[in-house]
């Protein structure tokens, strides 16, 4: 089951570096139609080590353990291991569908006490 990551995680450096077959099955694994403009700006906006070696690199680059942190985030976990390891012990593979947008924010979802209207008075 954790092949599809791995594999999406070399894909995302090489499309990164213009490979156009790179950036097809990235495309199927994130079931979207990003060029590769949209995929370097998905890694400007999300890499802080990537914008951090542009002041200092004359020709960037993406790292794979930054791309495997990208997939993990988008996938809903705080680490690439935490990822496989749910793969491994998924009883619904469908949960770990990633959810890469260039757009959207995720919003927490808070308790109906954070979120109902005050009733009282603060004076």
């Amino acid at each position: 089951m954790t092949g599809k990551y791995h594999q999406a995680a070399r894909d995302f450096v090489s499309a990164f570096d213009g490979d156009a077959g790179a950036l097809s099955r990235l495309n199927q694994y994130y079931e979207r139609q990003f060029t590769f403009d949209d995929l370097k700006a998905e890694v400007w906006r999300r890499v802080y080590a990537f914008r951090q070696r542009a002041s200092r690199e004359f020709t960037n680059y993406l790292k794979l353990e930054e791309a495997q942190i990208v997939l993990a985030q988008d996938a809903g976990f705080s680490s690439w291991t935490a990822l496989l390891e749910a793969a491994e012990n998924a009883s619904n593979p469908a949960r770990l569908r990633p959810v890469l947008s260039t757009h959207a924010k995720f919003l927490p979802v808070l308790p109906d006490s954070l979120t109902a209207p005050a009733t009282g008075s603060y004076t």
